[in-house]
């Protein structure tokens, strides 16, 4: 079996199937027709009778639904017979999760968790169905609240395959955290407080409330025999194409969530259903949102694990992007063949160069030089385990238009037969139609009337509004607030007026709103708590330390005094990046990416240096590479706090260096790939000292961990600094 990739300027190019075991990413710019190799591979996998799943986050892969004519498929040179035998064999069902637009899907992300017998395999499944629930309640497990409800759920899990307690909904989750049971609190007792439990039941509830809900009680739950047209009684013979359309969902968060519980289902049904040949194409468009090098969305071990694993069970991934740089290096390292097209991005031809030269050095040479120059549809083909050279390729075009696909389009394209028969239910209470009495029977005070809605809620508006605002410690705009609890802005602004529990403030053009127990300002940007440097010394162990530093005569007299000291809160800029590093000894040679951070003052973009003798500086250029300095990262442990709490001189705020002018200052040093840039806070003393014979004082900054001097400190923008120290002489 092959597939019938395109031509070289000399004959057809026919890839051999085994080549996608090892799995294959498509890289190219916006226009450089990656979607439309990809979509080419997907076809040829039916015409091999190899069904295909693929996630669909435009539209765009939609589109091979439909069938066009074999007249223009002739004219674009495909051979009749071809277009023929791919339409007789494809059965392509769009699903559309959280929505009756297309076939409906819904998750069931906790019934399936006694079929793993395997103990690791079981725990493996708890893990990833924990984790993935927290991410999708606003956590991050990476920090310390998130692995605290990441392991919560994960012993309630566990409790409740073991106590054989039914979890067949959200809902049920839910009601056992809101009323725990005393043997879970004494197994829950050494991580986690009473509050913390019923607190994370109220944030499961409001997984059952709105939009929210449909993710998980409309459609029948995901089914990997389904999603491959595997199951029992089904009257077709023909190979299931299924195209997960994300574009019913409404966040990144729900995004990932579903994602993840896609990936862990394949990856477990996989475990049961091993095959030495391939059995399945897992088809992933535009993937870096879902793999990212940094972050760590809910869905990223999963499909690192399908990556790492499907190999050997015959599941065969393919992945496009137009946006190499923000995908995750180890995972791009598990391809083994490379499809690129035309790359006008020096970070993204160098990321791809450094992958690359990690498979075959040889094969690699002059890619780079070639990749700007390639014509839409023209692709750079490399595999080094099948083919000698690199070869230029052609792609062929599509059995089926290429166009992409909205919600009413696809609404249109699924027969109403199927959408009904996976329908499971309708969203409840939301509405429900009153049965009307029967004649003669209407009740007192009432008409009989035989088109009666009646409106259910299950809690004011108002009431969901303030619950979601209290479990939730950030600024909403209205439009976020509405969708979150399942209403109009209409609605939202009508019943958020009148609580005087939530705070509102105008940033810019925009009002944001957030609970009174969260002390946030989004006037400075600051719409969520932020990452502080702990305080490690206080005012009554910072005099001593001070002490040491007053001016003398000869040697015992003391000729300064402290006359006093106050905390305050520096912001820094915090990048987080990686570099490549390079190594050797002796005779070899080897390079690698170290991912590390950096943090720089936000006024002249000096880095914060760390040493063990002099504390910290602020260096113009470090003599090191910015992965091999000591940093704050090496002295500091950060927490979240918030905002309000800190102790900032706020009137400097609107002179920082925008995140825009870091990040060029710090490319224009250094040759590193920037992933992220954040603001975050140190906590340094300011010591007032003063002359004992009334002369001129001066001010120490001595930073709150160790209780140094901070060298080359600039606590405001450098032209003021010299006035602020007239001002206290």
């Amino acid at each position: 079996m092959s597939i019938y990739f395109g031509h070289t300027s000399e004959r057809e190019v026919r890839l051999p199937l085994e080549i996608f075991a090892r799995h294959l990413v498509c890289l190219g710019a916006s226009g450089s027709g990656k979607t439309v190799a990809c979509k080419v591979i997907c076809e040829e996998f039916i015409r091999n009778d190899i069904p295909v799943i693929a996630v669909d986050p435009q539209g765009d892969i939609a589109s091979l639904a439909l069938s066009g004519s074999v007249e223009e498929a002739e004219r674009r040179g495909i051979a009749p017979e071809l277009w023929e035998e791919f339409h007789r064999k494809r059965e392509v069902y769009l699903w559309t999760p959280a929505s009756s637009a297309g076939i409906p899907l819904g998750l069931n992300p906790l019934g399936e968790l006694r079929n793993s017998s395997a103990y690791e395999e079981f725990l493996r499944h708890i893990s990833l169905t924990a984790e993935s629930i927290a991410t999708l309640l606003g956590f991050d497990p990476s920090t310390e609240e998130g692995a605290l409800y990441s392991a919560l759920l994960n012993i309630a899990l566990t409790f409740g395959v073991r106590e054989n307690i039914s979890f067949s909904q959200i809902s049920d989750l839910a009601n056992f955290f809101s009323s725990p049971s005393k043997s879970f609190l004494k197994e829950a007792e050494p991580i986690a407080s009473f509050k913390n439990i019923t607190q994370l039941g109220k944030k499961l509830h409001l997984l059952t409330i709105g939009a929210k809900q449909l993710i998980f009680q409309l459609g029948r739950p995901l089914s990997i025999e389904a999603l491959l047209g595997k199951e029992e009684n089904r009257p077709s013979s023909k190979t299931r194409l299924s195209v997960i359309y994300l574009n019913t969902l409404y966040t990144q968060e729900e995004k990932d969530f579903f994602l993840a519980r896609l990936a862990g289902e394949l990856y477990f049904w996989m475990l049961h259903h091993p095959s030495d040949s391939i059995q399945v194409l897992f088809y992933i468009d535009e993937v870096a949102p879902f793999l990212p090098p940094v972050r760590k969305p809910s869905c990223k071990d999963a499909l690192k694990m399908l990556l790492k694993q499907g190999r050997k069970y015959g599941v065969s991934c393919l992945l496009a992007s137009q946006n190499p740089a923000d995908i995750d290096y180890t995972a791009l390292s598990q391809c083994s063949s490379w499809c690129l097209g035309r790359m006008v991005s020096h970070q993204d031809i160098k990321k791809v160069q450094l992958i690359l030269k990690s498979l075959s050095s040889d094969l690699c040479a002059g890619l780079v030089e070639k990749m700007p120059a390639l014509a839409p549809g023209q692709f750079l083909f490399f595999c080094p385990d099948h083919f000698q050279t690199v070869e230029k390729v052609q792609v062929r075009w599509l059995f089926t238009p290429h166009t992409t696909l909205d919600k009413e389009q696809i609404q249109k394209l699924v027969p109403e037969e199927i959408r009904r028969s996976y329908l499971q239910v309708s969203p409840p209470s939301l509405v429900s139609l009153a049965k009307p009495p029967e004649s003669g029977e209407a009740e007192v005070g009432e008409e009989s009337d035989d088109s009666l809605l009646v409106i259910v809620e299950e809690e004011p508006v108002s009431q969901k509004i303030l619950e979601f605002l209290e479990l939730s410690p950030r600024c909403y705009t209205l439009a976020e607030l509405a969708e979150s609890v399942g209403c109009s802005l209409s609605t939202a602004r009508k019943h958020i007026q009148n609580l005087e529990e939530v705070c509102k403030r105008r940033s810019g053009r925009t009002y944001y709103y957030w609970h009174q127990n969260y002390n946030l300002l989004p006037e400075y940007g600051l719409l969520e708590p932020v990452e502080v440097a702990k305080l490690r010394l206080r005012e009554m162990d910072l005099l001593p330390l001070a002490e040491r530093y007053l001016e003398r005569k000869l040697v015992f007299f003391e000729t300064e005094k402290v006359e006093g000291m106050e905390l305050e809160h520096f912001p820094l800029w915090k990048v987080h990046f990686s570099e490549e590093v390079r190594r050797s000894f002796l005779f070899f040679k080897a390079k690698s990416a170290r991912q590390e951070n950096i943090y720089l003052d936000p006024y002249r973009a000096f880095l914060a240096v760390y040493s063990p003798r002099q504390g910290i500086e602020f260096l113009s250029i470090p003599s090191k590479n910015p992965s091999a300095i000591l940093d704050l990262d090496d002295l500091c442990t950060f927490e979240h706090r918030m905002p309000g709490e800190l102790y900032v001189n706020w009137s400097h705020w609107k002179q920082l260096l925008s995140k825009a002018e870091i990040q060029r200052r710090v490319l224009e040093k250094f040759h590193i790939e920037i992933h992220s840039i954040q603001m975050v806070f140190l906590p340094v003393w300011k010591v007032r000292i003063v002359q004992k014979n009334g002369g001129e004082g001066r001010v120490l900054y001595l930073d709150a961990s160790v209780g140094l001097p901070i060298g080359n400190f600039c606590p405001g923008p450098p032209q003021k600094r010299r006035q602020r120290r007239k001002d206290f002489s």
